[in-house]
């Protein structure tokens, strides 16, 4: 299954830096990439996407994406910090379905 990082998310990834970090980053990439389901499903305004938990040195951090099974596809459209993430996660999928990307 393939992992596509949406522009946004890139950002997102600028922020971390240390070893450690980009370590889970890549463990948890390639969970989502061997088993699209491994994330917990969103419901309200994130419905339909699903985001996986990860434990930084400086708390919880989230990385929210789209299974998208036309295309065997994860698109990951947010990573950061539990709250901001989540923040970010519901800016993104409301410009996303006006664009129509959802």
């Amino acid at each position: 299954m393939r992992v596509r990082i949406y522009s946004s998310a890139r950002r997102d990834l600028r922020r971390y830096r240390s070893d450690q970090e980009l370590q889970k980053l890549e463990r948890a990439f390639e969970s989502i990439s061997q088993n699209p389901m491994v994330g917990v499903p969103k419901h309200g305004a994130l419905e339909g996407t699903r985001a996986l938990d990860l434990n930084m040195p400086d708390g919880a951090h989230r990385i929210a994406y789209i299974f998208c099974r036309e295309e065997q596809a994860c698109v990951v459209f947010a990573v950061g910090p539990h709250d901001k993430a989540y923040e970010r996660a519901q800016r993104r999928v409301r410009s996303m379905r006006k664009l129509g990307l959802l």
